[in-house]
């Protein structure tokens, strides 16, 4: 790292502890995220400022959002018998028959239609 370098992210540094109204620990990130917000504004400004200056493709710093993309993409999870037997603590399933065994133990299938 060159001094320039350094004096630069010093820089960024102390401004960026003007922003910051706490001091970002585990705890204050989980119990007040929006507190935080400005800082995250602040750091995107510096970084579309230092892409807008970037000559080379290469080196363009990564932007990023504040905010998560909401999307209607289909979210699912897959449950099969040995993630059921691993989050309920039971032995993990070795036949076919355990298999059921599990679903069976775990969910009403009798609204379904099927014998438990």
């Amino acid at each position: 790292m060159t001094l320039k370098n350094l004096t630069s992210v010093d820089s960024l540094c102390s401004q960026l502890q003007k922003v910051l109204s706490l001091t970002p620990t585990i705890i204050n990130l989980a119990c007040s995220p929006e507190k935080f917000i400005p800082a995250l504004h602040y750091m995107i400004e510096q970084l579309e400022e230092e892409k807008s200056k970037c000559e080379d493709q290469t080196k363009v710093p990564r932007l990023f959002s504040m905010f998560p993309n909401p999307s209607f993409k289909w979210r699912h999870i897959t449950l099969n018998g040995k993630a059921l037997a691993t989050l309920t603590n039971q032995r993990s399933p070795v036949s076919y028959a355990d298999n059921i065994k599990i679903f069976y133990n775990l969910f009403d299938l009798s609204k379904l239609g099927y014998h438990t």
